[in-house]
C-alpha cells in the first residue's frame, strides 16, 4: 500500500480532523501548525495570530481509495471559504482557509476546484482559500490530538460531518449564523469546548471555552492580531514585527517609491515593456522589493514577450496564490509568502515541462547578483 498525505486548514482543526478521520481511505490524521516561519510554534504562540502559521490538519490517506480531489470535496463541505481569516466566532490568520500543497499535481488540482466552485453560481462571495507551496509541518500538542474524539463530542463549529467524500450540491436553506454556503452553523463560544479544562488551554483571560479569547489577545476586529503580547523569543519578536509592517501603510509608503507602493500594496500593474528587468539576463536572484524574500531564480527566467518579466516557476515556499475576478477577469494572482505583497499573475500557458508563466512586475522586485 502506497499513502499519500494532504495538508489542509478551514478554522479550528479539533473539528477538521474529526471530518477527515470519518472519510474511507484516510489511514491517520494529525493536527499541527503550518504556514508560518516561527520554528516550533505551540500553542500559545499560534493563538495569538502572529506565527504566521494556521490551524491545519495533516491527512494521510490511501489513493486507491480515496482521491485527492474527494479530499478537496470534504474540505470544501465543512467550512466556509468565502470568509479570510475567519471561522465561525474564531477570528485570526490562524484561521484561515488554506490548502498546502506537496507536489504539482495537488496545486493543480486546488486551483481547478477554487475555479470550478466560483464560476458554479452557488457562493455568495468568491472562495478566498490560499492555495500555497508546503512547508514544514509542527505537530500540536498532544492534548489537542484528535480532541475531539477523546471527549466524545461529534463537532466544532462543524455540525455536519461527512461520511463520504462525494461532493453535494451547497444546502442555500440552512440556518448559518454566518454566510456558508455549506449550510454550516458556526458554534457559539460557550458551546465550542464546554469539555475544554482550563490547565490545557491556559488561557490569561481565565476562560476554559476555546474561542474565548480576549479580543486584545487574540485579533481585532479585522482579524489582525492585537498588539499586547509581550512573552516572545527573538524570533518571534522578528515575525511580529513582520507582521505588524503587513498592515502599516505609513511604512510601506515611507519604504516604497510611489510606483512600488501602488504595485506591491494596492495590487497595481506597471506599464508592459518599462520595467528594468523585462529583456534583463544577468545571473542571480529575484527578491521581493519590499521585504527582500528571494522569489525567483534567473534560471527560471524566459522571454514571453508579454510585456513583463517571466518566469516558468518560483522558489519553494516563496509564493502563495490567490484567486483574483477583478477587473471582470478570472486569474490567479502570485503575491509574496513573507510580506503579501502583490507581485503579478501566473497563467498556465507556460512553454516549458512546468505549463506555467509567472507574469511579475518589474517593480515588484530587486535583483541580487552571483550565483543563485
Amino acid at each position: 500500500m502506497t499513502l499519500a498525505t494532504a495538508v489542509f486548514a478551514a478554522g479550528c482543526f479539533w473539528g477538521v480532523q474529526a471530518a477527515f478521520d470519518n472519510i474511507p481511505g484516510v489511514y491517520s490524521t494529525r493536527v499541527g501548525y503550518t504556514g508560518g516561519t516561527l520554528i516550533d510554534p505551540d500553542y500559545q504562540t499560534v493563538s495569538k495570530g502572529r506565527s504566521g502559521h494556521a490551524e491545519a490538519v495533516e491527512i494521510t490517506y490511501d489513493p486507491e481509495k480515496v482521491s485527492y480531489r474527494e479530499l478537496l470535496n470534504v474540505f470544501f463541505k465543512i467550512h466556509d471559504p468565502t470568509t479570510r481569516d475567519r471561522q465561525g466566532p474564531d477570528i485570526g490568520h490562524q484561521y484561515r482557509s488554506a490548502i498546502f500543497y506537496l507536489n504539482e499535481e495537488q496545486k493543480d488540482a486546488a486551483v481547478a476546484k477554487v475555479m470550478e466552485l466560483n464560476r458554479s453560481g452557488r457562493l455568495s462571495a468568491p472562495v478566498v482559500t490560499e492555495i500555497t507551496a508546503a512547508r514544514k509541518f509542527y505537530p500540536s500538542e498532544d492534548y489537542h490530538q484528535d480532541y475531539l474524539k477523546k471527549r466524545n463530542l461529534k463537532s466544532c463549529g462543524i455540525t455536519t460531518i461527512p461520511t463520504s467524500p462525494e461532493h453535494t450540491a451547497p444546502d442555500l436553506s440552512g440556518n448559518s449564523s454566518f454566510s456558508n454556503p455549506f449550510g454550516h452553523t458556526a458554534v457559539a463560544p460557550s458551546q465550542k469546548t464546554a469539555a475544554a479544562d482550563l490547565h490545557e488551554h491556559n488561557f490569561s483571560s481565565g476562560s476554559p471555552e476555546r474561542a474565548a479569547v480576549a479580543p486584545s489577545e487574540k485579533a481585532t476586529a479585522s482579524g489582525r492580531p492585537g498588539s499586547d503580547f509581550s512573552q516572545k523569543t527573538n524570533s518571534f519578536a522578528y515575525i511580529e514585527k513582520e507582521e505588524e509592517k503587513a498592515d502599516n501603510k505609513n511604512f510601506w509608503k515611507q519604504k516604497l517609491t510611489p510606483e512600488q507602493y501602488e504595485v506591491l500594496r494596492n495590487r497595481g500593474t506597471e506599464r508592459p515593456f518599462t520595467g528594468k528587468y523585462v529583456s534583463f539576463s544577468d545571473n542571480g536572484t529575484y527578491v521581493c522589493a519590499a521585504c527582500g524574500n528571494s522569489l525567483f531564480s534567473s534560471e527560471s527566467k524566459f522571454d514571453s514577450g508579454c510585456g513583463w518579466p517571466s518566469f516558468d516557476r518560483a522558489l519553494p515556499g516563496s509564493v502563495k496564490f490567490v484567486p483574483d475576478f477583478s477587473l471582470g477577469m478570472s486569474r490567479i494572482e502570485v503575491v509574496c509568502s513573507r510580506c503579501g505583497s502583490h507581485l503579478g499573475h501566473v497563467f498556465e500557458d507556460g512553454p516549458t515541462e512546468t505549463g506555467d508563466r509567472f507574469c511579475i512586475n518589474s517593480v515588484s522586485m530587486d535583483f541580487h547578483p552571483g550565483k543563485n
